[in-house]
């Protein structure tokens, strides 16, 4: 039996051999995402026998202690961390869907999770944070390297005006991944709200809402305001709100909701995502340290800077030197 015919055929439309196939997939996928939550009872108690258990205030572990451990002991500082960068309440914190983020992050080589976590929380060395390291203020080193005369922050990175071509050439696989057929409508809205964004220009989805069939278009117009709480920025990034899965689990022809499907859905979107900011920001280091004229080598490292300020007033040199 031929796997995914759902991907080119309604599901209805397919015969029972394959719909039972496409049910099976999808509870295989159920248990890929779901097989490392956490497996708690509070009424669990001591099995006898068993030289240690452990219980995190009323509760007992049964599995995946390492994870919860953590949780618990750097869960809080955490949250807040996040919440403090961000401006975020505790509303708009629980309101991420961070079941299929983590997902995704966990999914990553290690090398890959680095450059993620630096860039989740605009840790990346653009303009503002050079000139900011520098031991010298030069301006200069706070200018974006591709348009030189805007300051770099982590959003210009992708928002930079002289970017426009290349950020539509890799923004057409998220796409792709969000249109294809049979494509759900909420990730199309998803998608052009993203794009938008990208694109400095006013973001009007919510005229698409009305588009969408009934049932949809309440968990659609919730996520399009949650996800402006989040931050759109933050949606380049992978950041969602939980309101899209939601959407992409009731199928667009029926009211028939599988969690799985929307999961899937949206891992699908992050990893997208998660390609096309990469390829931006090596485009943008390939700008930065391919240029060799005098403007661009102080852009490029502190380091030049210093020595010209030195080289200018020699008398601070000592002889030795």
């Amino acid at each position: 039996m031929k796997a995914h015919q759902d991907d080119d055929h309604p599901y209805d439309e397919l015969s029972r051999a394959a719909r039972l196939n496409v049910d099976a997939d999808r509870l295989a996928t159920w248990y890929r995402d779901h097989k490392t939550l956490p497996q708690t009872r509070q009424s669990t108690s001591h099995a006898p026998g068993t030289a240690v258990s452990i219980s995190i205030g009323h509760t007992r572990l049964t599995g995946n202690f390492d994870s919860s451990i953590r949780q618990h002991v750097n869960g809080y500082q955490a949250r807040q961390y996040i919440k403090d960068a961000r401006d975020w309440d505790d509303a708009t914190f629980d309101n991420v869907d961070w079941h299929n983020f983590g997902q995704h992050f966990k999914a990553l080589p290690i090398t890959a999770r680095i450059q993620r976590t630096k860039l989740i929380h605009r840790w990346q060395p653009v303009g503002t944070q050079r000139l900011r390291d520098a031991k010298i203020k030069d301006p200069l080193l706070a200018l974006c390297p591709t348009c030189q005369h805007t300051t770099e922050t982590p959003d210009h990175v992708f928002l930079c005006d002289q970017r426009k071509s290349l950020r539509h050439r890799h923004y057409q696989p998220v796409t792709k991944i969000t249109h294809r057929k049979p494509h759900h409508p909420a990730l199309v809205i998803l998608s052009n709200g993203i794009y938008q964004w990208l694109s400095s220009e006013p973001i009007t989805i919510q005229d698409q809402v009305t588009t969408l069939p009934i049932f949809l278009q309440e968990t659609v117009s919730a996520a399009i305001y949650e996800q402006y709480d989040i931050g759109w920025n933050n949606a380049i990034r992978g950041i969602l709100t939980s309101k899209w899965a939601e959407a992409a689990s009731t199928h667009h022809t029926t009211e028939h909701y599988e969690n799985d499907i929307g999961n899937g859905h949206i891992d699908r979107t992050i990893r997208a995502l998660h390609t096309f900011t990469t390829e931006i920001w090596d485009a943008r280091n390939k700008q930065l340290h391919r240029r060799d004229d005098e403007m661009a080598a102080r852009i490029r490292t502190p380091i030049d800077a210093v020595i010209k300020h030195l080289h200018a007033q020699s008398h601070l040199l000592h002889s030795a030197d």
